[in-house]
């Protein structure tokens, strides 16, 4: 392999290499950076990240030198090593984000089951006739939609109680009763 620093060919020593001889790893860093920045700049334009990503590859071919069998050039390898870090970090930050995703959109839907305050007026009548009313409109409701909402916001049960109560997830719980509300605000929109 060429040595991208003076133009010779590079010859592993695999003994030296696997022995864990920290000068000679310092030395596989100084002719191989450069080609690990590349691969690692591939997969983002972040320093910060990319100085992370570069530590985390060294770090791993520390950690896995015994794997690596002379079969292949140790630059194939280690380019093959790098993307790999690469992608698991990607995949990481990606469902990361998705966790974030998910928590802000739950918070979306308890904001609007708090704001849900058309279901107070439905259930505030006093009147025995708006009290049928109001048991009708929840009488449409699919069953599982109509326990989530009595649960929930006639009887103050907080989410994760709901959820237990019905044995169903409090995400679940959160979906039945924005879907319950929702039938229920249409319902008294068209009724005026």
């Amino acid at each position: 392999m060429a040595d991208p620093g003076g133009g010779r060919r590079f010859e592993l020593d695999l003994a030296q290499f696997r022995s864990g001889d920290e000068a000679y790893f310092d030395l596989l860093v100084r002719r191989f950076g450069g080609d690990v920045r590349r691969m690692v700049f591939t997969f983002t334009t972040d320093s910060m990240e990319a100085e992370d990503l570069f530590q985390e590859v060294w770090v791993r071919v520390w950690r896995k030198r015994d794997l690596y069998r002379p079969s292949g050039s140790f630059r194939a390898w280690l380019v093959t090593l790098s993307r790999n870090v690469c992608i698991v970090a990607r995949r990481k930050t990606q469902r990361e984000r998705t966790r974030m995703d998910r928590a802000r959109q739950e918070d979306e839907v308890e904001t609007e089951i708090r704001r849900e305050a058309d279901l107070d007026r439905l259930l505030a009548e006093s009147e025995e006739d708006s009290a049928g009313r109001a048991l009708r409109r929840l009488a449409g409701l699919s069953a599982r939609e109509r326990e989530a909402v009595v649960l929930r916001i006639m009887t103050g049960l907080s989410g994760p109680e709901a959820a237990e109560e019905m044995g169903v997830s409090a995400s679940t719980v959160r979906v039945l009763v924005h879907r319950g509300l929702t039938k229920l605000r249409k319902e008294l929109a068209t009724d005026g």
